[in-house]
């Protein structure tokens, strides 16, 4: 946690309100579920990078394989077994140069903004995270602009937010102070807001796009 998601004393480039705190994120993320729906599992799994009953690694074949199973690429640098633009991989590509870049600490709940009408319900993903820099985040964000699951999703929401040290609240703005909150813009309204629109999450464990079980991770994105 110290290396990973609080913020150290005297730590550049973080300011110095920060130290003990870390940065949290949180993103709305709408699945355009009728399209998904019509991709075969087995793309679904190279799309995300793990197998969809299980959760496991791509390496792992049997279906009772445990979602636990270490993710790794040492013997497929060429993305035959787990492809190079999958979701996984690019959130954290396991290479020298994305080491300071691909550790988070995060939980992921689904949502369901109901009713809707079918076959394409307002239903997705509310992904939270926190990192001891927020260029952490923006820089696995940023690889992962161009992964394959792009055309199945789209942002509607979202809010990054640093968290203090004092007790895990945020001061009022006033000099000297941070701000409460960064917004984000709301993709179906067109404007900047917290959170695009009301939603129940829950967690992951029913209706998901993606079978994953829920876990706390400073490994990256699922």
């Amino acid at each position: 946690m110290n290396h990973e998601v609080w913020v150290q004393p005297g730590a550049p480039p973080e300011p110095a309100w920060t130290a003990g705190g870390t940065y949290q994120v949180v993103r709305i993320i709408r699945m355009f579920l009728d399209q998904w729906g019509k991709v075969p599992v087995e793309e679904q799994e190279r799309i995300f990078g793990r197998r969809k009953v299980s959760g496991a690694p791509m390496y792992a074949t049997s279906p009772d394989a445990p979602d636990t199973l270490p993710t790794l690429y040492t013997n497929d640098p060429e993305g035959q077994l787990t492809p190079l633009n999958c979701h996984i991989r690019l959130a954290n590509p396991q290479t020298p140069e994305t080491a300071a870049t691909s550790a988070i600490l995060r939980r992921s709940y689904q949502y369901d903004n109901s009713p809707q009408i079918q076959p394409n319900p307002n239903m997705g993903h509310v992904f939270c995270c926190f990192q001891q820099q927020l260029a952490t985040y923006i820089a696995m964000q940023t690889r992962l602009e161009n992964e394959t699951l792009v055309p199945f999703i789209s942002p509607i929401g979202g809010l990054l937010r640093p968290r203090t040290a004092d007790l895990m609240r945020v001061p009022d703005d006033r000099a000297g102070s941070p701000p409460t909150h960064r917004v984000c813009c709301n993709a179906e309204e067109d404007r900047c807001v917290c959170f695009g629109s009301p939603v129940r999450a829950r967690r992951s464990g029913s209706h998901r796009p993606h079978d994953r079980r829920p876990q706390w991770s400073a490994s990256g994105c699922w």
